[in-house]
Formats: structure tokens, C-alpha cells, sequence
């Protein structure tokens, strides 16, 4: 056995206790500051990392200096009951492989994932220009269709293109490639992510103008976004420097605390160090608002130029399309019906805890099952309100057209009577 490999852990080194051991690792390791220097490291740490989670804000804080961790309770505990923490805004799947578990209510970052595709490459001729305004929207099969490019078939077929030559095998990798599922993220409140509108519309351009001013959009956007991150960087990098300021001043309190314990009756130690722990805590909240404004408009998810409507048609197209792409996804999962019973007692079953009721909890609760139903949540969510937006963009788009004839109709109108006013006032001939 693996035991064996290791001389003297005969008999204990099994794969048995290498799951366990990678499994207490990877579900109790907490990212902490490094004593290093900048950055973060993993950490075991004693005692805090069997405090369970609920909902709420982050109550623990680390200070690398002196190598000790803080955790606040944030509200009043009772005699006898569980101290509980906030593991902060993790996703479900992050949540469900390394924790083992699925929070009750999903966390505002969850997400779905979907996937949707362009077809009719080889006949399309608007091709060249989809994947132009794609690729300037950042949106592409290297980061988009990874996991159909990994797939055996697909990497085959890649190969085969590229052998045969510079011409025609480049046409077909690009077809190959442009026409596998791109995946893109639905958000937990069911609201499709940019990327995906974007790309929906995209797919829906019928015309060469269309395309052009989609281009357009692209690169004024490009430019604002380019001017945002920019900003960000800024605020970063002043709330990096509240931040150090902060520590300065906790450390300040902290000496001047220790000073004041050490002379119980001076009157003016234990002011300085009143003084200085108001101080700090002043300092503290201005680093929290420091930070907070950093990341205010940062999109963390990706650098991502979004492409906004191009005409009411096309927005109704691409919501027509949506709602197909998000009843195929949930045809897929199962999901048509309503929440598995099952899965419903499961996420029942989450926050019991203590004694003889949350030992038949355990026995039941199954968080793949919940986790499933929680992604279910999201697309149904999805669904219906895309065959919202759809009929309302499908009536923008019949108003346009209607507004559309008529004014066709009255400059029609108009042009005839100016011809006809014309010819009176013409001499005879």
C-alpha cells in the first residue's frame, strides 16, 4: 500500500487517512495575511476553524504582526448556545467542495452556468464580422468554450485542421472553434450576466449595419472602461495606504492600553490610551470605507465590454433566444417540474444542529441535492423573468416597426404633394 512508500508509516500512510487528512486541509485551511510580507497565505488555525457558519458580516480579523486572530461574536450570544461566523460571500460550489455543505439561501455571488453556441457557420455571412465584435468584447472560445475545446472530439478535429495547412484548415479551426458552446453565468437572482446578453445579440444581427454599430459601441466602451479601471487603481492603492495607517494607530492603542494596565492610578495614561484606542477604531472605519469604495465599481468577474441594445428587433431576438437557451439548460437538468421533495427536506434539514435532531439531519442531508436544487432555483428564476423582458421588448419592437410605417407612410405623403405643388407652379409646356 502507500504506507509502505514512507519508512515508518507502515500500516498508518493509507489512502484512507490521505483523503481524510487532504480533506481536513482543504475544508479547515482560512487565507490569512502573510508575516512575510504582502500578499496572503494559507493557514491552519486552532480552534477557529471549527466555529460553523451563518449568515452575516465578516467578524474575524487577523493581524499579521503580532500573529494573532480576533473573532467577534456580532451578536449576543446565550449561555449554552453556538458561537457562529460568517465564512464571507462564497459560492454555493465553493461552499459544497470545500466545506460540505450548501447555505440554506443562496449568496448573492452564486451563479448557473449556461451554454449557448453560433450555428450556420459555414453558410453565415456575417461570420468574419460576429467574431470580430465578439473577440472586441473580449468574448472568445479560450475563455468561453474551454471545456468543449478540452473535449477528446473537438481536440481531434483541431489537430486535423491544423495539418492541413494555412488556408483552408485555418477556416476550419476557426469554425470548429467559434462554433463549440460557449459557457456563461446566470446570477443567483436569475439575471443573465453581460457577456451572455452581449453575445445573444451578437448572434441576432441580421444586417451589416447593425454589426457596424455594434463595433462602435465596443470601442466607446472599451475607452470608458479602460478610464474606470483606471480610477479603481487609484482608490486601491489610497485605501491600501488608510489601511497601513490603520494598523499604525491599533498598534499605537495597543502600547498605550498596555501602559495605562501597567499604572492603574495614572489618570493621564489611562487618558492617552482612551485617546488612542478612539483613535483607532476612527482609523479602522476609514479603512473599511477606503476599501469599500475601491471595489464600489470594480467587476471583478472579468474585463468585460458589454454591448447594449442595437434595436428594439434585435432585442427582442436576443430575449426570444434567451428563453430558449434557459429552457434547454433546465431540460437538460431535469428541472421542468417543481423542487424534488427530497432535495426540499435536505435544505429543511441544513441548520439543525446539536443532539438527537441534528444527527438525523445528517443522516438525511444530502448537499449535492441541494446544491442541484439551489442551481435549479437560479435558472427557473431566469426563465421567467426572461418571458417577462421578452414580451416587453417584443412590444418595443412591434412599436418601433408601427412608428416605423407611419412615418414611411407620411414621408411618402409628403413627398407627393411637394411634386404635385411643383408641377402647378411649373409653366406650361
Amino acid at each position: 500500500g502507500m504506507g509502505e512508500l514512507v519508512t515508518g508509516f507502515e500500516g498508518h500512510f493509507t489512502w484512507a487517512a490521505f483523503k481524510g487528512a487532504m480533506a481536513c486541509a482543504m475544508s479547515r485551511q482560512n487565507q490569512v495575511p502573510s508575516p512575510d510580507g504582502p500578499g496572503t497565505c494559507l493557514a491552519l488555525v486552532p480552534l477557529y476553524d471549527m466555529v460553523n457558519c451563518a449568515p452575516g458580516p465578516i467578524t474575524s480579523f487577523f493581524f499579521a504582526e503580532d500573529r494573532y486572530m480576533v473573532l467577534d461574536a456580532g451578536v449576543d450570544v446565550p449561555a449554552g448556545g453556538e458561537g457562529t461566523m460568517s465564512y464571507g460571500n462564497r459560492d454555493a460550489h465553493l461552499l459544497l467542495q470545500f466545506s460540505g455543505f450548501v447555505a440554506a439561501e443562496p449568496a448573492p455571488s452564486d451563479f448557473a452556468m449556461v451554454e449557448a453556441a453560433l450555428v450556420g457557420l459555414e453558410t453565415d455571412p456575417l461570420f468574419k464580422i460576429r467574431v470580430n465584435v465578439l473577440t472586441s468584447l473580449y468574448i472568445t472560445p479560450e475563455h468561453n468554450a474551454q471545456r468543449a475545446l478540452r473535449s477528446p472530439r473537438v481536440a481531434t478535429a483541431l489537430r486535423m485542421a491544423a495539418g492541413a495547412g494555412t488556408g483552408d484548415g485555418k477556416a476550419v479551426r476557426d469554425r470548429i472553434m467559434w462554433g463549440s458552446p460557449f459557457a456563461f453565468k446566470v446570477g443567483a437572482d436569475g439575471t443573465p450576466s453581460p457577456d451572455l446578453l452581449s453575445f445573444l445579440r451578437v448572434v441576432c444581427m441580421t444586417t451589416k449595419p447593425e454589426a457596424a454599430e455594434a463595433l462602435k459601441q465596443c470601442d466607446a466602451t472599451r475607452r470608458a472602461i479602460l478610464a474606470q479601471r483606471e480610477a479603481v487603481e487609484a482608490r486601491r492603492t489610497a485605501a491600501a495606504e488608510v489601511d497601513l495607517r490603520a494598523r499604525a494607530t491599533r498598534k499605537t492603542a495597543e502600547t498605550a492600553a498596555a501602559a495605562a494596565a501597567a499604572a492603574p492610578g495614572d489618570a493621564a495614561a489611562a487618558d492617552v490610551a482612551t485617546s488612542a484606542a478612539a483613535a483607532a477604531d476612527a482609523a479602522a472605519a476609514a479603512a473599511t470605507a477606503a476599501e469599500a469604495a475601491a471595489e464600489a465599481d470594480d467587476d471583478t468577474d472579468s474585463f468585460q465590454v458589454v454591448l447594449r441594445q442595437l434595436s428594439p428587433l434585435n432585442e427582442a431576438k436576443a430575449y426570444d433566444v434567451l428563453v430558449g437557451v434557459l429552457g434547454h439548460a433546465l431540460k437538460l437538468a431535469g428541472g421542468d417540474g417543481k423542487p424534488a421533495p427530497a432535495a426540499a427536506a435536505a435544505a429543511a434539514a441544513v441548520p439543525a444542529r446539536g443532539g438527537a435532531a441534528a444527527a438525523a439531519a445528517a443522516a438525511t442531508y444530502d448537499p449535492v441535492a441541494v446544491y442541484r436544487e439551489s442551481q435549479l432555483g437560479i435558472l427557473r428564476r431566469a426563465l421567467a423573468q426572461a418571458k417577462v423582458t421578452r414580451e416587453t421588448a417584443l412590444a418595443a419592437a412591434a412599436a418601433a416597426v408601427s412608428a416605423a410605417a407611419s412615418t414611411g407612410a407620411a414621408s411618402a405623403g409628403a413627398a407627393g404633394a411637394a411634386a404635385a405643388a411643383a408641377a402647378a407652379a411649373a409653366p406650361a409646356k
